[in-house]
């Protein structure tokens, strides 16, 4: 999230990187994406779809998104979510 309030002057991780050409190929072939994720976990698909979005790949089709201890500010992650599908988000809280 703070890279993209900074203009995206970090350079992307690996992982996220990995994310991005994983969005483009399940767009391309008519996949979808189930994600889970756990603590850093989040904020690595976090980065990765706003950077996407940022580009230009829209429509990536992320059908279900977990997260679990989560660093990610969820509300934000859903509200880029809204630029890619037709999305219904849920929050459940777990105590």
């Amino acid at each position: 999230m703070m890279n993209g309030l900074i203009g995206d002057r970090l350079p992307l991780t690996n992982s996220e990187k990995a994310n991005i050409i994983l969005y483009q190929y399940a767009k391309d072939n008519g996949y979808e994406i189930d994600l889970s994720n756990h603590s850093r976990g989040g904020m690595t698909a976090s980065v990765a779809l706003q950077n996407a979005n940022r580009n230009g790949l829209t429509g990536i089709p992320i059908r279900e998104a977990r997260f679990y201890g989560t660093a990610t500010h969820v509300p934000w992650y859903a509200n880029q979510l809204v630029t890619n599908v037709e999305w219904q988000h849920l929050f459940k809280q777990q105590n």
